[in-house]
């Protein structure tokens, strides 16, 4: 299949994008009958810059569309850190995602012959055709203690802190998104490691000083 840009026309539309609460799914709006292209791409921007033409009429994410062709079913990488999926007129019940902390936009598609014509969204008020999906993860930090003394007990410093998460942070991860801080020195964390704290008895940083832990990613947010 060959894509070409299309502008807006009123007739061909997907648009309220929203995550539904019951099916954890992506849902949206659009007439009956008609296919979706759905592109995730990085938290906070959404993909409609990526196929406003240029002067020479050219859409970046039409041209990656042509270059890695999406399937129907399953997310393909179109271009760096851009995925894209077609939702067919016969699939009901909504769209699964890709992943968290990411934000994600659909476009209508006409289907003529081999060819899809990927229609330009609009937003109108509240109602858009975008939406950032956040994570959230709870982080919880304790001092590692330890009660010493056999008749006169007392609590001791055992020179460790624990870090434990609610859950993991998913696929799409970088190492470095979320990291800790002692002192001065920042240490990345990699998915490796926060999957490891999920599933065990968190990790254990031995220092003396308090740690934080920090997100350089707006789509993960700490609680």
């Amino acid at each position: 299949m060959r894509f070409e840009y299309a502008p807006y026309d009123g007739v061909f539309y997907a648009t309220n994008l929203h995550r539904d609460s019951r099916t954890r799914k992506l849902a949206w709006e659009h007439p009956a009958g008609m296919e979706t292209l759905v592109v995730q791409t990085p938290f906070g921007t959404p993909a409609m810059g990526l196929l406003d033409p240029d002067e020479s009429g050219s859409s970046a994410l039409v041209s990656a569309c042509n270059q890695n062709e999406p399937v129907v079913g399953s997310y393909t990488e179109v271009m760096e850190g851009v995925y894209a999926r077609i939702v067919p007129a016969t699939e009901i019940g909504g769209c699964p995602l890709n992943g968290e902390a990411c934000t994600y936009t659909v476009f209508a598609l006409q289907r003529l012959g081999d060819t899809y014509k990927v229609f330009e969204s609009r937003t109108k008020g509240m109602i858009r055709a975008w939406q950032d999906i956040p994570v959230e993860i709870h982080v919880q930090l304790q001092k590692v203690t330890r009660v010493q003394g056999r008749f006169r007990k007392q609590t001791v410093d055992t020179g460790f802190w624990r870090m434990s998460f609610s859950r993991s942070v998913g696929e799409g991860y970088t190492t470095g998104d979320l990291y800790y801080r002692v002192g001065n020195i920042e240490v990345p964390l990699t998915q490796d490691a926060i999957d490891y704290a999920v599933g065990h008895d968190g990790i254990y940083v031995k220092t003396d000083k308090r740690i934080e832990v920090l997100s350089r990613n707006a789509g993960i947010r700490l609680v």
